[in-house]
């Protein structure tokens, strides 16, 4: 059941609306602070609580170090693939990644994988005059100039395989009223045209329909609640088409350190060849070596 917000005619001020607004739409707190309640588990359930705080001690260190090694383990799998690639001259397949043990038999394996997903490593406009395409596509060209492409092939590979895109975005009610992040992760205050908009569109959503004054916002209040925001889209297909533009395997790499794509690993699987009796030794032995 949705409940309306109600705001009082009388209150006016930004500040007003807003708590009025805050407080018709959360519950009321008691701010007395209550002394904490502890509960203790019956002997049967209580072997539940400690086996489960039992394991999550046991494995904390393991994935710690786990997610320390990931991010090489992922560089050191792309190096792989792009050797591949650029020996194949089309992507490959997403690789089966294997160590093999002193019987030549598979020991641990993961499934690697590249997907059609990008990250774009571009630094975006800092000037409100640079939000539109035109500098979009030098922006994108003297990056992948930068990443060691030469400017004709880096123009060549802008102008067909990537979407330069200015899109007008509008500030939330809460930035509106309470500053904004801007470009560089800078928190941006509100200004007096903000929260001036904000006012007027806290006032609109407690409209009821009945009274015909609706204050608009001005052009200056429209142009302080907007913002503009410049993406680099690859098209559909760009990594089969990449070695029209990329000749050697430094030109992929400078292309793809630009439009990087999002790369995952996942089904790890350890001492994939041993017997479940060998299997559980050498675990065991490296959980003692983690602990001593």
């Amino acid at each position: 059941m949705s409940e309306a917000i109600h705001i009082s005619k009388k209150s006016k001020s930004i500040k007003s609306l807003a708590n009025n607004v805050k407080a018709a739409a959360a519950g009321k707190v008691d701010t007395k602070k209550q002394e904490q309640w502890v509960m203790r588990l019956g002997h049967g359930k209580a072997k539940l609580l400690q086996q489960f705080c039992l394991n999550k001690a046991i494995v904390a260190p393991f994935n710690q170090e786990a997610e320390e090694i990931k991010s090489k383990l992922i560089d050191a799998c792309f190096d792989g693939y792009l050797t591949r690639w650029r020996a194949d001259q089309t992507r490959p397949s997403n690789p089966l990644v294997q160590v093999l043990n002193d019987e030549g038999l598979v020991d641990s394996q993961l499934l690697f994988i590249l997907n059609d997903k990008f990250n774009v490593n571009i630094v975006g406009p800092q000037e409100s005059s640079e939000f539109n395409e035109e500098w979009a596509t030098k922006a994108a060209i003297g990056a992948l100039t930068n990443a060691g492409l030469t400017k004709s092939k880096a123009t060549k590979f802008v102008e067909m395989e990537i979407e330069c895109a200015v899109t007008c975005h509008f500030l939330t009610l809460s930035e509106m009223m309470e500053g904004h992040v801007g470009v560089g992760r800078k928190r941006i205050p509100p200004s007096a045209e903000t929260q001036e908009a904000g006012r007027k569109m806290l006032l609109f959503l407690n409209w009821s329909g009945k009274s015909k004054h609706i204050e608009p916002l001005t052009e200056e209040e429209i142009n302080a609640i907007t913002f503009n925001k410049v993406s680099w889209i690859p098209r559909p297909g760009m990594l089969e088409r990449v070695f029209n533009y990329a000749k050697s395997l430094d030109e992929l790499k400078a292309i793809l350190s630009i439009f990087a794509p999002v790369l995952t690993i996942r089904s790890e699987e350890f001492a994939v060849s041993d017997t479940a009796t060998n299997r559980n030794k050498r675990l065991s032995s490296n959980a003692v070596t983690k602990f001593i």
